[in-house]
């Protein structure tokens, strides 16, 4: 019974063997899928790589081409200084240069005359051919209306003016009814319309005369009188001396020539 047990256990054995042996021979053959592999592998590649290469060569053959930039040479032109001209004049000194002048603004200003151009963009130098110069023109001078000040003191009226930007200049003389150091007159009425940064004279009073100076002032004209009278008698004395010198000269010239005839 025992060898019968023995037995029996071989045989299970060899079957697990046998079994075990016909299970290992998907392995083998898995290993030579694996062994020839690489050549499926190099296969697939250069296909894959000819594929990219033909959609490649369709992308550049079909490609939308760009369109090709045309090189254009740019002229430059010289611009010159415009300041001073008026739009007129410098549209006739560049006309012929193919720029065109377009007025920007108009500014109040002390340094250009009314519709002399004051600036300008761009500026003078090297631009191109068709450029658009934008000008600011002036408005003339800026103005303002002559406040009052007859009747104010020097002091007051030179503190209004100076605040307007207006120069003065002082001109005195007496006048018996205005007190002295106040303003008489000026040279531009109230109200009227003056230029900022202009000059008014200002007459000023010096008050009245006083008589010191009426009667040093009368015996200058009485010298002065004097002086004329005496100038005139020499002047007179001298032309008489010339017209009896005159006379005798001729007087001598007129004498009888005597002559002798021997019997």
């Amino acid at each position: 019974m025992k060898d019968k047990k023995e037995n029996i256990d071989k045989l299970d054995r060899l079957l697990e063997e046998v079994d075990s042996k016909s299970k290992e021979k998907p392995t083998y053959e898995k290993v030579q899928e694996v062994k020839k592999s690489p050549k499926t592998l190099i296969i697939v590649l250069i296909c894959i790589t000819i594929i990219i290469i033909t959609g490649l060569s369709l992308y550049i053959v079909n490609r939308p081409k760009k369109k090709a930039v045309k090189e254009e040479t740019v002229k430059l032109i010289d611009l010159k200084d415009l300041s001073g001209l008026t739009v007129e004049q410098a549209s006739s000194i560049i006309g012929s240069k193919k720029i065109d002048i377009q007025v920007d603004n108009y500014v109040e200003s002390n340094d250009y005359d009314e519709n002399q151009i004051v600036s300008q963009l761009p500026k003078a130098g090297k631009v191109k051919e068709g450029t658009v110069v934008k000008v600011i023109v002036s408005k003339g001078q800026a103005k303002v209306k002559m406040p009052k000040v007859t009747g104010k003191s020097l002091k007051d009226a030179t503190k209004i003016l100076k605040k307007i930007g207006i120069t003065v200049n002082v001109k005195k003389e007496y006048d018996e009814d205005i007190k002295k150091g106040y303003v008489i007159d000026s040279s531009a009425d109230k109200g009227e319309e003056i230029n900022v940064g202009g000059e008014i004279d200002l007459t000023v009073s010096k008050g009245r005369k006083k008589e010191k100076e009426n009667i040093l002032n009368s015996q200058e004209a009485v010298q002065t009188q004097a002086a004329n009278i005496s100038q005139e008698y020499s002047r007179t004395k001298n032309k008489i001396k010339k017209k009896n010198k005159t006379k005798k000269k001729s007087k001598k010239k007129s004498k009888p020539v005597i002559i002798n005839i021997a019997d």
